[in-house]
């Protein structure tokens, strides 16, 4: 009996959790955008334009007293989006005019990729993802509600097993669509589109203005 307990945690020692492994493929296609994906965004437009029309009663205004130039600094998650490639990004950004947003991030993914058992020991093995980055928006002067373009540039610092594929350097340009309300609640979403680095995909921003 003792014997067959013996065996039976041998064979266990040399077992692996393939449940809780998280290969590169799998976050690969969490970056990418999918079929589903877009159409989630399309709906948080149709939300952004909806709720703009019935909160702020015009999605435009005067130049000297349009939204972001009454809040100008604020905070956002970012869903796949800032700073990319991450699944939720922590963000701060600044209207430095009208017309132009500048923001900076960071994002952290961590994943136990392995997990066995030595005896009557439990050891696991992590990797993890961080991104830091910045960039620039620009938007059309005087509306709320506006279409985006803009630049940002990100790195990334590994560590742990080597299951995540992606660049160290990252620059990629962001078109899309972003609401800032007066109360300062600011909303957005779109494409980021891979001109070094990782690949391209859909985002969602959701934040608060409140400086």
């Amino acid at each position: 009996m003792k014997s067959q307990t013996r065996f039976s945690s041998l064979r266990f020692s040399s077992l692996r959790f393939s449940s809780l492994k998280f290969s590169s493929s799998k976050f690969s296609s969490l970056m990418i955008s999918s079929t589903k994906f877009s159409a989630l965004i399309l709906m948080t437009l149709i939300c952004i334009t909806t709720q703009a029309m019935a909160s702020d009663g015009e999605l435009t205004s005067s130049l000297p007293n349009d939204n972001r130039t009454h809040t100008k600094f604020g905070t956002y998650l970012s869903i796949l989006g800032d700073p990319a490639p991450t699944l939720v990004g922590i963000n701060a950004a600044y209207n430095l005019t009208d017309f132009l947003r500048l923001h900076a991030g960071y994002g952290q993914v961590s994943v136990t990729d392995s997990v066995s058992l030595n005896g009557s020991q439990f050891t696991s093995s992590t990797a993890s993802m961080t991104t830091l980055g910045g960039g620039a928006l620009a938007m059309v002067p005087g509306w709320n509600l506006t279409p985006v373009a803009g630049l940002s540039y990100s790195h990334v610092f590994l560590s742990g097993s080597g299951i995540f594929s992606v660049s160290p350097d990252n620059v990629y340009a962001t078109v899309g669509v972003d609401w800032q309300a007066h109360s300062g609640f600011n909303l957005g979403a779109g494409f980021n589109m891979a001109l070094a680095g990782q690949s391209s995909g859909g985002y969602v921003n959701l934040g608060w203005f409140f400086l």
